[in-house]
């Protein structure tokens, strides 16, 4: 049995974030992983390319995958405030992000492979509307009035486009967006 069971996760997440930023968000599963016959480690580019968009809460044997415009940074200092009375570095001020990704843990692309198909750890995702999702990513990056890192970002992920960005000229060139995650779709996260 686990300290922690997978409801109260999907419980904690729900109760740390905001009502605005879970709006829209849905679970999409939250459970004990895949039966006990799966021993092979999935094979996915996308788990090397963004396995830092893992968090691992390794005192209840649990893996969370984020995504940019997915309630991110809610979830990151949920995450952050669960781990407080076991690291003392969650206690230290600073940013929020990847305070719990595989790296702190000196774990490896393979190690993250290997949690995701142990039956033993249990893993969580939230999905947001695909459509709700690009809206938001467009006026935080590409719109006038977005993000402080708006301009950088829009800029990297549609190198020609005129800043702001025309709505229109986003959606026309998703297919060539940079490898920005706000603008990735959300298949290409948690090894695909």
């Amino acid at each position: 049995m686990h300290l922690f069971p997978t409801t109260a996760v999907a419980l904690l997440l729900i109760s740390s974030t905001t009502r605005t930023d879970l709006a829209s968000a849905s679970a999409v599963r939250v459970g004990d992983g895949p039966p006990a016959a799966a021993s092979a480690a999935p094979e996915s580019p996308a788990l090397g390319r963004l396995v830092n968009r893992f968090i691992v809460v390794p005192e209840h044997k649990l893996l969370f995958c984020y995504m940019e415009k997915v309630a991110c940074q809610s979830f990151n200092q949920a995450f952050r405030d669960l781990r407080r009375p076991y690291d003392p570095r969650m206690h230290i001020p600073g940013g929020t992000w990847f305070r719990n990704s595989p790296d702190r843990f000196n774990w490896t692309v393979s190690d993250v492979a290997k949690r995701l198909v142990d039956p033993a750890w249990h893993k969580a995702v939230f999905h947001r509307d695909p459509l709700e999702r690009l809206l938001s990513a467009y006026l935080s990056k590409c719109a006038s009035g977005g993000d402080a890192d708006g301009r950088r970002r829009c800029r990297r992920a549609f190198p020609r486009l005129e800043w702001p960005a025309p709505f229109t000229a986003v959606v026309d060139r998703l297919g060539n967006a940079r490898e920005d995650p706000h603008f990735l779709p959300q298949h290409a996260f948690c090894g695909g």
